[in-house]
């Protein structure tokens, strides 16, 4: 589905098919509709993994860098995604299994080897940071569709055209808003605004350095800053890899304190 309409010099007047959401006089279109097709893009079905490299830092806090290997695979009950730290030693075995939900929350796992337990994280420890990056749980996983959306308008955001798209939450003790710019001509998400529930702008998530894999416009940065805390945290993301065969129990509940351990990984770096 998609929203950008190449324009021809017509000699003659020739009716043109368009999609449900737009009319020929181009208006905007529904703001669903632009939500959507986000997050097929943004979240593609096809199964796929990357490396992603996590760096956080501050003026709280000390420097830090990992590495971390992403999987995503759609099930008939929705898809799921695994983020397992696999370097340094010290972080090594961290692992999150999200699994997306049609008209429900996400379910949410975490496993934590200190620990040495599989935890069921509750809707609201969802907010809770991950691994004491600037990213909640929640901003982890997939499109919330829990709450309201509403279509601001077009602007420029960067050097794009994008949809300005307002999301309030069902339960605002978090976040009163968000706010979304979507790009026209990709459909990615280009940045999104969380606003406190006084109102003021609390984090800022940037997607950047958009490259296309396999037919899939992917972000290979995105990064999340803390305004208020002056704080940040980014993924740097490599080796994406779309339509390839990953071994279903990876994506097990029950699997998670071996995730980083699976030969699955090291048959990617020999494959690359």
């Amino acid at each position: 589905m998609r929203f950008s309409l190449p324009m021809f010099l017509l000699v003659v007047s020739i009716p043109l098919a368009l999609p449900p959401h737009l009319t020929a006089e181009a208006s905007p279109p529904e703001v669903m509709a632009i939500v959507q097709d986000m997050q097929e893009v943004f979240e593609p079905e096809r199964p796929s993994v990357r490396k992603i490299e996590v760096s956080i830092s501050g003026e709280s806090r000390l420097y830090t860098r990992w590495v971390a290997r992403k999987a995503a695979k759609t099930f008939p009950d929705g898809k799921r995604t695994l983020l397992v730290l696999l370097n340094p030693r010290d972080v090594r075995g961290n692992a999150l299994l999200i699994q997306e939900r049609k008209d429900q929350d996400d379910l949410q796992w975490v496993y934590v080897p200190a620990v040495r337990r599989v935890r069921k994280i509750l809707p609201l420890s969802a907010y809770e940071p991950f691994l004491n990056t600037d990213f909640t749980y929640a901003e982890l996983g997939f499109l919330d569709y829990s709450g309201s959306y509403r279509l601001l308008g077009e602007e420029i955001r960067g050097q794009e055209k994008a949809y300005k798209v307002e999301f309030t939450p069902k339960s605002t003790w978090r976040y009163s808003r968000v706010i979304t710019w979507i790009s026209k001509d990709t459909h990615l998400p280009l940045e999104r605004d969380y606003y406190d529930v006084a109102g003021q702008i609390w984090k800022e998530e940037i997607f950047d350095q958009v490259t296309v894999v396999n037919g899939i416009p992917t972000p290979l940065r995105i990064v999340m800053k803390d305004v208020q805390n002056e704080t940040e945290s980014v993924f740097d993301v490599s080796e994406v890899r779309y339509d390839i065969d990953i071994p279903k129990d990876l994506f097990n509940p029950g699997s998670l304190s071996r995730a980083a351990d699976s030969s699955f990984w090291e048959e990617l770096e020999s494959s690359d």
